[in-house]
C-alpha cells in the first residue's frame, strides 16, 4: 500500500497592526490517498507560527506556497502521519450494516 499526499495553503493570517504583515497562522489542507483501493481522507489544519522576524524574513508580497511549507514541516509531517494512520484502519476494515 502506497499513500500519496497533496497539501494546499488555503489561507494566510497575520498579525494585526504591523507594516511589516508577519504571518501568524496558516490554514493547511492535506489529502492523503492510498493508491490501492482509491480512499482518501483529508485534514483541514490551522497552524500557529513563530512571528519573530530573522535574517531570513522574506516580505509577505515576495512569500511563495514552498516558504510557507517549509515554515510548517513538523505539523505537515504529523497530519500526514494521522491521516495514514487513518487510511490503514479504513483499509483494515468494512462497514456492515447494524444486525437489528
Amino acid at each position: 500500500m502506497a499513500i500519496s499526499h497533496t497539501e494546499k495553503i488555503e489561507e494566510l493570517f497575520i498579525l494585526t497592526n504591523n507594516a511589516d504583515n508577519i504571518v501568524a497562522k496558516v490554514r493547511i489542507y492535506i489529502t492523503s490517498v492510498d493508491d490501492t483501493n482509491s480512499q482518501s481522507f483529508t485534514t483541514e489544519d490551522l497552524i500557529s507560527i513563530n512571528t519573530n522576524k530573522g535574517a531570513d524574513f522574506i516580505s509577505y508580497e515576495s512569500l511563495k506556497e514552498s516558504d510557507v511549507l517549509g515554515w510548517i514541516t513538523t505539523e505537515r509531517n504529523q497530519i500526514k502521519a494521522v491521516n495514514e494512520s487513518i487510511l490503514n484502519v479504513q483499509s483494515a476494515t468494512t462497514q456492515k450494516n447494524l444486525p437489528w
